[in-house]
């Protein structure tokens, strides 16, 4: 049986992620209908995380050094990948940036899991 998407098992606790950000939604139900006919089956219970914020946008640091960024101050997101991560210019690995987004939207480059206590993610608004 194929159970596409229970990504991981961590002791007595089973969790499916379901990665909303890419694929079509035929897949995703096929997913979804694979998952619950393996709950049935197994008669385990399982928890579901969603991830539905979106494509993931990363940053192209190829000197793999520390950008240090200033609250208030404004950063440059380019698509061109060969550019030098630095303070007011970042990189960026999505050439659709500036078709995707409006002023005032709100951009998080980041760490997958954000937790706040780390000093490698931030939040960015759109101007």
């Amino acid at each position: 049986m194929d159970t596409r998407g229970v990504h991981c098992k961590f002791g007595q606790y089973i969790l499916a992620r379901f990665d909303f950000t890419w694929g079509e939604s035929e897949f995703h139900q096929e997913t979804l209908e694979n998952l619950k006919t393996a709950i049935k089956k197994t008669k385990n219970l399982c928890s579901v995380m969603l991830d539905t914020t979106g494509p993931e946008l990363l940053v192209v640091n190829k000197g793999n050094h520390p950008i240090p960024l200033e609250a208030d101050s404004f950063v440059f997101l380019t698509p061109d990948q060969e550019k030098e991560a630095i303070s007011d210019l970042l990189p960026v690995n999505f050439g659709g940036l500036a078709k995707a987004v409006k002023p005032d939207d709100t951009i998080f480059l980041g760490q997958y899991l954000f937790t706040g206590s780390e000093a490698t993610s931030v939040w960015l608004e759109v101007s």
